[in-house]
């Protein structure tokens, strides 16, 4: 194949040009290199349609990255996208049933991951929990448990006992204390109005706090004694829920009884346990909340975040109701410690901690007091055998 004359003269060119500018440089004193040029590199070729499809989808698959807020029970409560933007809320009824709902305007998805974190089938509308479903509208299981006979006493198509709020059921086949640290670490601060073992829902009231509650609150004492007591360390106040006032649950958020407050507050949630005969179950809580919400619509104008305990919580009608008690229980132990407390504040705390007092010595002197309570004749009582603290 001949050479190509051209190419070859530019060559030559190109050398004696190089020879003339180095010659140059040595005149000027100064020392240079020269390289030859590089050929232009070609520009890339463009993507072909697959290759566009395939980068298109790994944008996707990161702009679809969502992240759960969880509460206590797993339940989604809030959702946000890659940059940490709050893309969907959601507010749910006690049971699971989707009170409401917000959603970005400008995404498509939707998670189905919802009550529980439990899947929401859409054309159901019921929530698969592995041994059975479950329909948060009606607020019962589609089957029967598949483990009823350990819990005899309860219907087979119960959610949770009736107690929602504090337990879960991870499987569809009992229920259990969500995952928390130290739950019944307070348990400790109220060893002297309970028993029971270090079991979730197994706390009974002592007799001795049996007979007391009832005094003030007018509820029968075998409601007050079939009563279970659950302690939570997290959260704040109490909540009453059962099927019946024989079946209720009193579950108690950090409540400290270094004052009169843990029994203060158990005098008002034992009051609402006549209160579940009339609307046990999922009906006594839902009432409770329509109680409040028309409480917050009534004073819309006046709520802000210190307000809500006195205004929407505590002017719902099934809270007064329950409050008699809890205020019957505070002019009580005023009444106690200014007439037989020589000075001392706490004497019904006292009584209840000495550890030498039987159920049946507390119940004795509680009922001396009442009586004197009662019929404003202060009778003398001997406290001495009452510790300080």
């Amino acid at each position: 194949m001949a050479a190509d004359p051209k190419k070859g003269s530019d060559e030559k060119l190109q050398q004696i040009q190089i020879a003339d500018l180095q010659k140059l440089a040595v005149l000027s004193g100064h020392k240079v290199s020269f390289a030859k040029n590089k050929p232009k590199e070609q520009e890339p070729a463009e993507d072909s349609l697959e290759q566009k499809d395939q980068k298109q989808q790994r944008l996707s698959s990161t702009a679809l990255l969502y992240f759960y807020h969880p509460d206590h029970l797993g339940t989604s409560t809030f959702l946000t996208d890659y940059n940490g933007n709050a893309y969907q809320f959601f507010l749910n009824l006690p049971f699971g049933e989707t009170m409401a709902e917000q959603k970005s305007i400008t995404e498509d998805y939707a998670t189905p991951y919802k009550f529980n974190g439990k899947e929401l089938d859409e054309e159901t509308g019921l929530y698969y929990y592995g041994a059975r479903y479950y329909d948060s509208k009606i607020s019962i299981w589609l089957s029967v448990d598949p483990l009823a006979e350990k819990f005899p006493n309860w219907n087979p198509y119960n959610y949770t006992m009736q107690n929602p709020i504090n337990l879960i059921d991870p499987d569809g086949r009992g229920p259990s204390d969500p995952p928390s640290k130290g739950r019944v670490a307070n348990v400790i601060q109220v060893k002297s109005y309970i028993k029971g073992t270090n079991t979730p829902a197994s706390y009974k009231f002592t007799p001795a706090a049996v007979n007391l509650l009832s005094l003030v609150s007018g509820v029968d004492k075998k409601s007050i004694q079939s009563t279970t007591l659950t302690f939570k360390n997290y959260g704040g106040g109490a909540m009453t829920t059962g099927e019946d006032s024989k079946h209720g649950n009193i579950t108690y958020y950090n409540v400290s009884a270094k004052s009169f407050s843990f029994l203060e507050l158990s005098a008002h949630e034992v009051g609402h346990l006549p209160q579940l005969d009339d609307y046990g179950g999922g009906s006594h809580i839902a009432r409770s909340v329509g109680a409040y919400i028309v409480s917050a619509i009534i004073n819309i104008n006046a709520i802000n975040d210190e307000d809500y305990g006195t205004i929407v919580h505590d002017s719902s009608p099934l809270e007064q109701q329950a409050e008699v008690g809890s205020g019957i229980y505070r002019d009580f132990s005023k009444f106690v410690d200014d007439h037989y407390g020589n000075g001392k504040e706490g004497m019904i705390r006292r009584l209840f901690n000495n550890k030498a007092n039987t159920d049946d010595d507390i119940i004795s002197r509680i009922n001396k007091w009442w009586k004197a309570y009662k019929t404003e004749k202060y009778e003398k009582i001997d406290y001495s055998d009452v510790p300080d603290s």
